[in-house]
Order: structure tokens, then sequence, then C-alpha cells
């Protein structure tokens, strides 16, 4: 569906659902509107109690991911015993060196696996901020190394554009997957969830669960801290655990297009579709066509396999370098290679007549989905996990908060904080418009 279409649904959805339990609803604030539910907490506590090691242990891990061997290091701190100490320093050190190793077979660069051992995540990220900072300042990189992802496509902005009905369903699961880790986390220490439910802020569909801040600011550091990494960590499990079940139901089946270039030998292909061979060579990715049609010259004719039909066509210049050929086809911005399930799967549910025939349809249409849920959980898990809590509070900022409490003064802390929250803000600032002021003002 295109823009308009998902909004023209979703409003009708919203209406419908509004109108039939309208008495429950309550407005919040302009065009918000939320239903609350009581069922809803009664579950949360019973498995928050129930497993209450299991998401306070969830929670240290959400610790050590963001903040890595420094995490783990304040973990250690809540321990008063001098000899557990001196246990935890021997532990520290060999768990930094097996990280260390580990992380440097991943990466194959030595000062990544060492930043990424000490600091987590978080350092990680920050790190790698400032490289691209670095890179766009010497005109290495000439686009805008963060780009804002909105269901809006601003031609020349720093925006990702994400159709909107993909934006809403990814913007939903992340939410409600991240709001009630917090909330569990929460009840594992006692700390009282006032409300869950859902809502609407205009068209955009809401998920929420609402632990008690007044007691989460007064309860010991290391349970706020467990608490804000819920929250994070949750995301970055949603988007392994999307990458894996992405992996065993489906398989790349083409190479997507969705225009064609005027006066080009596409001009004979259906405006929109899926290249599923170049001559004798099977396209599956958007790899595979590009390594296929790099040997091959201008002038040359080819045979593509376009939406299962046969198309000869004879190949052009690229404007940009003549000496490269060209067909003429426009590519999404956001994803070229067609993924549908798998044939094994897809023969066992083909068994089921046309119940299994819909069943296919339904997991084909769901992989873009699933796609977009796992990518953007990870990036606002990665963005979260910032050191910032003024101006804009991110988890991150107030697990870093609680992290300086350990190490400085109570005034240092808020100094510290504070300043680490403004640099990162400006980085990241800088990584989204730095290409254009240095045209502006450097070309």
């Amino acid at each position: 569906m295109n823009n308009i279409q998902t909004l023209i649904f979703l409003g009708i959805a919203i209406s419908i659902i509004y109108f039939i339990d309208k008495k429950n609803f309550k407005k919040e604030a302009p065009l918000m509107y939320i239903r609350r539910f009581k069922g809803g907490i009664k579950f949360i506590e019973k498995y928050g109690h129930k497993y209450s090691s299991f998401f306070k242990l969830f929670g240290n891990f959400g610790i050590v991911f963001t903040f890595g061997i420094t995490g783990l290091w304040y973990l250690f701190t809540e321990k008063k015993d001098q000899i557990y100490k001196n246990k935890t320093t021997i532990v520290l050190v060999f768990l930094s060196l097996i990280s260390f190793v580990f992380l440097t077979g991943i990466f194959s660069n030595p000062l990544i696996a060492l930043i990424l051992t000490l600091t987590g995540a978080s350092g990680l990220i920050f790190s790698l901020l400032l490289y691209s900072s670095k890179l766009i300042i010497s005109k290495n990189l000439t686009q805008s190394a963060v780009q804002l992802v909105l269901p809006v496509n601003i031609p020349n902005a720093p925006v990702f554009f994400l159709p909107l009905e993909y934006f809403l369903s990814a913007i939903f699961v992340i939410v409600i997957v991240h709001e009630f880790s917090h909330a569990f986390v929460s009840i594992a220490h006692n700390i009282k969830v006032k409300s869950v439910g859902y809502g609407f802020l205009a068209f955009l569909p809401l998920g929420f669960a609402e632990p008690d801040e007044a007691k989460i600011r007064k309860a010991h550091s290391v349970v706020k801290s467990r608490i804000y990494a819920a929250g994070s960590f949750s995301n970055m499990l949603l988007t392994i655990l999307l990458l894996l079940i992405t992996f065993l139901i489906y398989t790349p089946a083409g190479f997507n297009y969705n225009g064609l270039i005027e006066n080009m030998p596409s001009s004979i292909l259906p405006e929109k579709g899926t290249i599923t061979q170049l001559n004798n060579i099977s396209i599956k990715t958007d790899y595979d066509f590009y390594n296929a049609i790099i040997n091959y010259a201008p002038n040359q004719t080819i045979n593509l396999t376009v939406n299962n039909q046969k198309y000869n066509l004879k190949l052009a210049s690229n404007p940009q370098n003549s000496s490269l050929p060209f067909i003429g086809i426009k590519t999404e911005k956001y994803i070229t290679t067609e993924k549908s399930i798998k044939p094994e799967i897809e023969y066992v549910l083909s068994k089921l007549g046309f119940i299994g025939e819909g069943i296919i349809n339904f997991i084909n249409y769901l992989y873009l989905h699933l796609f977009w849920i796992l990518n953007l959980s990870f990036a606002i898990c990665l963005v979260n996990i910032l050191p910032i809590k003024h101006v804009l509070p991110l988890d991150g900022g107030f697990m870093f908060e609680e992290l300086l409490k350990k190490i400085t003064s109570k005034k240092n802390t808020k100094k510290y904080s504070y300043y680490a929250s403004v640099i990162t803000l400006l980085i990241i600032l800088f990584n989204i418009i730095g290409p254009y002021l240095i045209r502006i003002f450097f070309d």
C-alpha cells in the first residue's frame, strides 16, 4: 500500500475501534487517546514476580551490553565484601581478555574490539559517530552519516524514506517490546506498574506500560539501571530473533526495481518488476545483478527474466561512465532484494490447499514488515543507549549518570552528565547536517 492507502485504512480501523470502545478511552493530549487495562497489569505482576530472578539477570545483561566490562564493574561495586572484590578483580581481568580476543576475531580490528570490551555498545556507537564526523570534516564522506527515518520523502534532505505501512508496524512492535521490558523488570524489583494499554496519537498507534516513575527515582542505583537497560536490550534481542526467523523462513528471490528511465533500453520492461535471471545467470539478490551486468559492455544484447517473462534488450552506456553498461531502471531507496518463503516450506504449505496458499501469501507479504522491524529495532536500541539525558532523555543517559555516581561526586555527576549529553547531541547533529555545512562554507 502507498501512504494514502495506508492512512485511509488506518483511519477507518482507528475510528471503528474508538467508537466500539469509546467510553473506555481517555483523552491525554490533543489528538492523543489512551485505553488502559487492569488485566494487563495482573499479567505483568504475575510473571514479573514469578520470574523475578530472570528479569533481574536480564537487566544485568542489559547493563553489560550497554557499558561492557565497565558495566560489569559497576554491577560488582554493589558487593561490599573485600574478599569478593579481590575475586571480582580476577574475574573482570579474565572476562576482559576473553571478550577482547573474541571481539577481535569478529571485527578484525583490535581498537574496535578494545572499545567494545571496555565501554560496550554505547562506547562503540559514540566512537563510530566521532569517526564519521572526522570523515565528514575531511570530505571523505559527502552524505549524512545519520539520517532521520520518516514516512515522508524529502528530496536532498537527511531523511531516509520508509513507507508509512512499514514505519507504523515497526514503531508499534518496537515500543511494545521496549515498554513491557521496563515493566517486567520493575515488577521484579517490587516497583508497581500503574497502567498498561494502547491508544492513538493522531494516526500513530501506541502501546505502553507505565511503571511508577517516582519509585524508580528512589530505587537503588543498580535497580534503576536494570530497569533503564531492559528496554534497549530487549530491542537488541528482538533484532536478533527476527534475523533468525527471516533466515530460517525466507530466501532471496530476485532483484527489485520500481521505475523506468525514459529513452533507455528498459522501455520494453514492466514499470515495476523483479529480475530473476540475466541470460543464463540466476539473479537472487541485488549483488547478483550488479556482479552479472558488469561483465557486459554497452551495445551488447542481453536477455532478462522479469516477472517470469523474458525480454531481449540492447544495453546503453552509463551516463556517468560511458564504458559501463546501462539498462535504465530505478530502484527503491530502502530495499532492492526480493525475498520469498523457502521452497521447502512452500511445498509443505501448498499441501493444505487454498488455506496453505493464503498462509504462503501472508508470509511473503510479512517479510518487509519483519525486515523493517528488525532494522529500526536495532537503530533505536543503539541511539537509546547513548549517554544523553539532558534535552533528550534517553535510557542510556540515565544509566550513564548512575555509573558516574560510582566514580565521582554528586556535583560532578550532574555536570559530567550534562556535558556528555550536549557533546553527544552535537556530534549526532553534525553527522546529520555536517556534509551540508561543509558544502556551504568550504566548497
